[in-house]
C-alpha cells in the first residue's frame, strides 16, 4: 500500500510509464554522440615572451620606482599593442603557407586537412582586388579534374589538367597532384574535396580574429604570453612562433636602424 506522499508514491508514475525513461536515454545519448562528431576539436598554442627594459637594473638605482605599487608598465603595455597590430600579423603569416586550405566533405561535416590533400596548389594573383577564391575539385579519368566556383551569383565549372595553369577572377592557379598521397590513400580520388585560395589581406583578416590573445603575465614582470587557438593543433604551434619570430626579427631591424641613424649622425658632426 503506498502511503500518499511517501516518496513510493511520487516514484509510481515513473515506475508505470518507464519505457519513457528509457526513450529519452536513448535519444539523450544519440544527441550527445552527434553533438561530439559534428563539433569541430580546437587547440590552443601559447608563447612567452620577455620583453627587454632598459631601465632595469640595481635595484638601488630605482629604489622609488620599486616601491610604486600603483606603477603601471608602460614598455610591456606598448609591446603589446604592437604584438595585437595587424602589420606584425601580416608578417608573421608570410612566414607560413596558410594562403590555401584544404579541406574533405565528409557524410556529415566539412573538416579542414593539413598537408593531408592529395594535391597541392599554387597560385598568383593577377589583380590587387582579388579577395578570395573557393573552389570544389573532383578527380576526373586521367590526369584531369574539374573544379566548381560561385562568381556573380553562378555556378562556374572548369575542367584542367594537373599541372596546366588557370586564370580567373584575379587569380592564377594550378594543381598538382600529390602523388605520395595517392599512392598510399588511392581512396582519396573517390572523396569530395575543396580549396581555399585567399589574398594576403583576407587571410589576415580571416585568422587575426577573437582566437589570437596577448596578453602581459603581471604589472610588475616584462613578461607577455600569446596564445592562438585552431582546430589544427599543428597551425595553432606555427602560428605563435611566426608571430614570435617576426616581432624578433622586427626589434632586431629597429635597434639596427637605430644604431646605423646614430653613426650618421656621429659622421656629420
Amino acid at each position: 500500500m503506498r502511503t500518499p506522499g511517501s516518496l513510493q508514491s511520487m516514484l509510481y508514475p515513473l515506475q508505470k510509464r518507464w519505457y519513457l525513461i528509457v526513450i529519452c536515454i536513448l535519444l539523450s545519448g544519440i544527441a550527445a554522440t552527434r553533438y561530439l562528431y559534428m563539433a569541430t576539436s580546437q587547440y590552443q598554442a601559447s608563447a612567452t615572451l620577455r620583453i627587454e627594459d632598459a631601465q632595469d637594473g640595481m635595484s638601488g638605482s630605482n629604489l622609488y620606482r620599486d616601491f610604486d605599487v600603483f606603477k603601471s608598465n608602460p614598455k610591456v603595455q606598448t609591446e603589446v599593442e604592437v604584438l595585437k597590430s595587424r602589420s606584425l600579423f601580416e608578417k608573421a603569416l608570410d612566414r607560413l603557407d596558410f594562403h590555401v586550405e584544404y579541406y574533405r566533405q565528409g557524410e556529415l561535416k566539412q573538416e579542414e586537412v593539413y598537408h593531408a590533400a592529395p594535391f597541392l596548389v599554387d597560385y598568383s594573383i593577377t589583380d590587387s582586388s582579388f579577395h578570395s577564391m573557393n573552389c570544389n575539385l573532383k578527380f576526373l579519368e586521367g590526369n584531369n579534374f574539374l573544379i566548381s566556383y560561385e562568381r556573380f551569383g553562378n555556378t562556374v565549372e572548369k575542367k584542367g589538367a594537373f599541372g596546366t595553369q588557370i586564370c580567373d577572377r584575379g587569380v592564377c592557379i594550378t594543381v598538382n597532384k600529390d602523388e605520395q598521397q595517392l599512392r598510399y590513400h588511392p581512396q582519396m580520388k573517390q572523396e569530395n574535396w575543396s580549396f581555399i585560395v585567399y589574398s594576403r589581406e583576407a587571410l589576415t583578416s580571416k585568422m587575426m580574429n577573437a582566437k589570437y590573445v596577448v596578453k602581459a603575465v603581471d604589472k610588475d614582470v616584462n613578461i607577455i604570453k600569446l596564445y592562438y587557438t585552431h582546430a589544427i593543433p599543428e597551425k595553432a604551434s606555427k602560428m605563435v612562433n611566426a608571430i614570435s619570430t617576426a616581432y624578433i626579427d622586427q626589434g632586431i631591424e629597429d635597434k639596427k636602424s637605430l644604431a646605423s641613424s646614430t653613426v650618421d649622425l656621429s659622421i656629420s658632426k
